[in-house]
């Protein structure tokens, strides 16, 4: 496993922005001895070619004290390779001084195209653009491969090729509609040449944070998060995107919070989670709501709890200065959903940071039945949701039982099908909160957060566990990247 980032160090060992691991967490020495001094700054990016060579991308000037400008081509052991030194400009050896490189990707014909930050540029450079396509042979420019040019200050932050036909590539990250005719922050690219597809229009997209993402079985696509409006037109924390990018007629009115969790049913409806407090005018869907395929809200999906109109002085010491009357909910969640998963009962099991369900008590698990009443499967009186803390993720095993983690006492748990605890996982003592679970093909559990140490030893930010929970002391990658 290659590891670039920004630490002076792996494993305790001096390995300036660069390591390689090997499969049980040690550190490759052999590698480090031959990429010597590393990189001098970040290293962002990484990319390895079928015949074993190393692209690295980021904001350093030299790879073992041999000048390279934000790019350079490693062999297979981690030596630089002499033979490949990128010209961004017309300049003999120069390169764009403001261009950082943030991602790097292979397409279908094993050309590397490379994206990152752009600050400034001339009529003359060779890199007018934050988005390139590089020569595998010797690292010059692609001057066949012409994308629209990105204005100063822009970013690349991510890029993906398409599996599709024409192999077209997507790259995400902040720059205006003045760059994109057809969408701001997400583009479709022709591979061949990288010209923007006009045909995936997202207009102006959205005006603030997207959270979620949800690839519909329909191929349209749904976002949730903290924008108020899609293209220029009102879509309030929920939009739906044709393939093309096209906006749906798809509205939705979630106010009073954002939309952090999508899931889609087998019958095609939809289900949201978040922080917000009211879809569709309805105080009563607080936290989590269900949806029509066509974006109605689906009032056979009753939240327990009730709402009230209380009156609220400005000051309660001193209430002959007044107050206002406003309605008070205690149905659905009383905090965030993080993570919606849905079972093959039809069931919701709804993870986040919420201490009461319906006005009950109900800590940061829940499963509820198809019409939205609480199932008590999952309660404290079965003793398979924590008592405190926050639910982060959930993931389903193969074998049908659930992994959750969080920060509540144990950070790890799991639980049969049918709701009771998995006596068989017995998780090992972790020091910090766990953000995600994933599973490996052996079985065994890659776990990922805030921690420092795992089952006593040191284990900086992320451990393997064995099926059964317990500390995986194989992968022993030491003190790990010192930040």
């Amino acid at each position: 496993v290659l590891v670039g980032g920004s630490f002076p160090s792996y494993a305790t060992t001096a390995s300036n922005n660069l390591a390689r691991v090997m499969p049980n967490g040690k550190i490759d020495t052999s590698f480090t001895v031959k990429v010597g001094n590393g990189a001098n700054k970040d290293v962002h990016t990484i990319t390895v070619l079928p015949d074993k060579r190393i692209f690295i991308g980021g904001n350093f000037s030299a790879v073992n004290k041999e000048q390279r400008k934000n790019v350079a081509w490693l062999k297979s052991d981690g030596s630089v390779d002499p033979s490949w030194q990128i010209e961004f400009t017309l300049g003999q050896g120069q390169a764009v001084p403001s261009w950082i490189v943030y991602a790097s990707e292979l397409d279908s014909q094993g050309r590397m195209v490379v994206g990152g930050h752009l600050t400034a540029y001339n009529d003359q450079a060779g890199a007018r653009s934050a988005f390139v396509r590089l020569n595998n042979t010797n690292g010059a420019l692609d001057p066949t491969f012409t994308p629209n040019d990105l204005p100063q200050h822009s970013d690349v932050w991510d890029i993906a090729v398409r599996p599709d036909p024409k192999d077209h590539v997507l790259i995400v990250g902040d720059f205006p509609e003045a760059f994109v005719p057809r969408g701001a922050n997400l583009a479709k690219l022709d591979p061949a040449t990288g010209a923007v597809d006009e045909s995936f229009d997202v207009g102006t997209g959205a005006d603030a944070e997207v959270h979620a993402v949800l690839k519909l079985a329909d191929e349209d696509v749904l976002v949730g998060g903290d924008f108020g409006k899609m293209d220029d037109i009102d879509r309030p924390r929920l939009a739906k995107l044709g393939p093309d990018g096209s906006l749906r007629d798809f509205v939705v009115d979630v106010s009073g919070g954002s939309v952090y969790a999508l899931a889609e049913q087998a019958d095609g409806k939809l289900l949201i989670g978040g922080d917000f407090t009211s879809v569709a005018g309805d105080g009563t869907y607080r936290g989590i709501a269900r949806l029509e395929a066509d974006g109605t809200l689906d009032t056979s999906f009753v939240l327990p709890g009730t709402i009230e109109t209380v009156y609220v002085y400005y000051n309660p010491l001193k209430p002959w200065w007044g107050g206002y009357y406003t309605t008070q909910s205690t149905n659905g969640f009383d905090g965030c959903v993080h993570a919606i998963v849905t079972l093959e009962d039809g069931t919701i099991l709804v993870g986040g940071e919420f201490a009461q369900f319906g006005g009950n008590p109900q800590n940061a698990l829940a499963l509820l039945n198809q019409d939205g009443s609480l199932n008590p499967l999952f309660s404290s009186a079965n003793a398979n949701i924590p008592s405190s803390g926050s639910v982060y993720s959930l993931t389903l095993l193969p074998n049908g039982k659930l992994v959750y983690s969080g920060s509540f006492t144990g950070e790890v748990a799991c639980v049969n099908y049918d709701g009771t605890p998995d006596l068989n996982f017995t998780p090992a003592d972790i020091n910090g909160v766990v953000h995600s679970v994933s599973l490996q093909a052996d079985g065994r559990l890659v776990i990922g957060g805030a921690f420092t140490s795992v089952a006593g030893e040191m284990r900086e930010r992320v451990a393997v566990l064995n099926p059964g929970g317990d500390f995986h002391s194989a992968f022993d990658s030491a003190p790990g990247a010192d930040s």
